[in-house]
């Protein structure tokens, strides 16, 4: 499309034409060795559930985003979770996503995208020893995330 001296030509990408299963192998290589990631080696990691591979999608993006906890800047480490987060509502239902958040395990960004009001009242409610499935419902926090939560709040009292 053109508007004066404006153009408009885009481009489409078709993820499903990539190779997933090369890309993961050499983007945890690249992470297994130390390397720094690059802007588009985030992006594929964000976007690899999409792309061709040999595991469904909800497995890929647990992987990819375990995978993306190792990455040890934190600032890149963490957009690249928030990001597949958000993305995953896209194509993912609830249910895969909560058992994904659940694989996170409380990291810092999880605590992030929960609001710390609800993290408190979590922390509170099973500190009285108050069922987990209760503790999600009140605060409306998947229990998967809540299971996570008990066993890093167990973990801090055993390190005491």
């Amino acid at each position: 499309m053109e508007i004066g001296s404006l153009t408009y030509a885009p481009i489409n990408v078709m993820l499903c034409n990539y190779d997933g299963d090369t890309i993961y192998s050499e983007l945890e290589a690249k992470l297994k060795s130390g390397q720094d990631l690059t802007d588009a080696d985030m992006l594929n990691l964000m976007f690899l559930p999409l792309m061709k591979n040999s595991v469904p999608k909800n497995e890929l993006a647990a992987k990819s985003i375990e995978l993306a906890q190792t990455i040890r800047n934190e600032t890149k480490r963490d957009a690249c979770i928030a990001s597949a987060i958000a993305f995953m509502s896209k194509y993912l239902n609830d249910d895969e996503i909560n058992n994904i958040l659940g694989v996170l395990k409380m990291t810092d960004i999880v605590t992030r995208i929960i609001s710390d009001d609800r993290l408190e009242i979590a922390k509170r409610m099973l500190a009285k020893n108050k069922p987990i499935e209760e503790i999600a419902e009140f605060t409306d926090i998947p229990i998967e995330t809540v299971e996570a939560l008990q066993e890093e709040l167990e973990s801090e009292e055993t390190d005491e």
